[in-house]
């Protein structure tokens, strides 16, 4: 009995080892750009709207001072690009993301798969 409740505590530990490093190394979001240890991600979000692709940023902080951050974000297919800007504020420490934060955006691309995500004229600014 000692001897099975030995082997399931090993089972778990591994098992629980093994998820942790697995968990650690998958991570959905792709880097755009970091500067000034600010950093803007995005990630993919298919068929957001039912229709059109759509892609969700994220801004991380790891200053000890706000930041007021400004950049625009292109998006292209096949035959179409477009472009959004996204432009706010983040705590020091901070990290921002998502539709309640403006930061989730679906180009109307008429049903075209989304090919290219990609970040110009950034700006980061100490506030």
């Amino acid at each position: 009995m000692i001897n099975k409740i030995k082997v399931s505590l090993i089972f778990m530990c591994v098992l629980f080892v093994t998820n942790t490093f697995a968990q650690n190394k998958f991570d959905p979001w792709k880097k755009l750009v970091e500067e000034n240890h600010c950093k803007v991600s995005f990630i993919f979000y298919s068929k957001a709207d039912n229709y059109d692709n759509g892609i969700v940023i994220k801004i991380e902080n790891k200053n000890k001072f706000f930041i007021e951050y400004r950049f625009i974000v292109i998006v292209r297919t096949a035959t179409v690009e477009k472009e959004k800007i996204f432009k706010g504020e983040i705590t020091a420490g901070g990290i921002k993301t998502g539709s309640n934060n403006n930061l989730f955006w679906i180009p109307k691309i008429n049903g075209k798969s989304i090919t290219e995500v990609g970040i110009k004229k950034w700006k980061f600014i100490k506030k």
